[in-house]
């Protein structure tokens, strides 16, 4: 390995669609269960050292809620900054503006502050990473899901077609606090993070969830207002987007965006060199890795197989980022996971010390 090629070169080269000593590689996030099991078989002792070892080049830093205190509730699930209910199985507890019929109705909820959060806390973090490229991470703050967060998914989906003025006025009500936000955290970061992060999830493993026209009618403009904001502070605009959203693409790229994940190239309609032929070059692909099928029940053979063959479609002239396509689950052998970031090159444990 070229031992003046630093992690954040190779982040930054992906940006740049140039090929350095190998593609960069990132770490989706891992439930507790994953994080032990690659601590023990590594051999050390904190998530961070995980990453080390690992050869992860990306560190992806939050910034931490330090507002008023959030109600508790007797079942033990967490309340949010949005008023909603945090947890698996969430669909059919109570939403703070279910009830809304009017803009009226909008008007008078209150909605969280931006002021809320500790950003001096999350710059001093950032600060960390001197060699690695960071990601700046608001936590989950979308449109589509936050509409359906607030008003129940059934709900947010028929008030679509029903009640446009009034998902209207929540968009923009949800999209002022993203900006906000996002501006505190890009200033309070500097040049310490270098790509900012935004997710909405407006796939499913068919394709979009509302359809094309609808998408466009109610999610296009407010999201490029962000993509501006994160463009304009000087951070590369990375998009979360699940599922099967190949026909968002060209539209991302028109609205700014510069890299997206979690790129499941194992859906129907995404294919990987397609996508990669028709949009490479004006676009970064982090993931690809199947988590759904693949890295839960394959061989660890199987795995570096199709790790080899994402990287020789994607990694080719520059532009990827590899690693899984989705959150690292407890259902995932550890092994798995390590065989991926063997045969991208990253990882330094020898075969003796993991097993792979």
């Amino acid at each position: 390995m070229n031992a003046t090629i630093s992690p954040k070169d190779r982040i930054m080269a992906a940006y740049s669609h140039a090929e350095t000593d190998r593609v960069a590689a990132f770490f989706k996030n891992d439930e507790p269960p994953i994080t032990c099991g690659l601590m023990n078989i590594l051999r050390v002792k904190t998530r961070d050292e995980v990453l080390s070892k690992l050869g992860i080049d990306l560190r992806i830093e939050y910034v931490s809620y330090a507002g008023p205190p959030l109600p508790e509730r007797k079942d033990g699930r967490l309340s949010s900054h949005w008023g909603t209910i945090i947890g698996p199985y969430a669909q059919n507890l109570p939403r703070p503006l279910a009830h809304v019929e009017t803009v009226g109705d909008v008007a008078k909820w209150k909605p969280p502050d931006p002021g809320w959060f500790d950003y001096e806390a999350f710059a001093k973090n950032c600060a960390r990473w001197s060699e690695h490229a960071v990601m700046a991470h608001p936590g989950f703050e979308p449109l589509f899901c936050g509409l359906c967060n607030l008003v129940g998914m059934e709900n947010g989906l028929a008030m679509l077609l029903t009640n446009a003025k009034v998902v209207d006025a929540i968009l923009h009500i949800v999209t002022e606090f993203v900006l906000e936000k996002t501006r505190r955290m890009i200033a309070a970061a500097g040049t310490r993070a270098q790509i900012f992060f935004f997710g909405d999830d407006f796939a499913s493993d068919k394709g979009l969830i509302m359809g094309y026209r609808l998408w466009k009618r109610f999610f296009m403009k407010p999201m490029t207002r962000i993509i501006h904001a994160i463009r304009s502070g000087g951070c590369h605009a990375h998009v979360h987007c699940c599922g099967a959203m190949a026909e968002l693409i060209p539209d991302f790229i028109d609205m700014g965006v510069q890299s997206i994940e979690p790129c499941q190239f194992h859906l129907e309609k995404m294919d990987p060199g397609i996508i990669k032929r028709e949009y490479g070059d004006h676009i970064v692909f982090y993931g690809g890795v199947d988590s759904q099928h693949l890295l839960p029940r394959g061989s660890a053979e199987d795995v570096r197989r199709e790790t080899r063959r994402l990287v020789d479609i994607l990694g080719r002239g520059g532009g990827y980022v590899c690693g899984s396509d989705h959150s690292l689950l407890s259902d995932i052998p550890p092994q798995n996971i390590i065989a991926m970031y063997k045969e991208i090159g990253c990882c330094s444990p020898t075969e003796t010390d993991c097993g792979v």
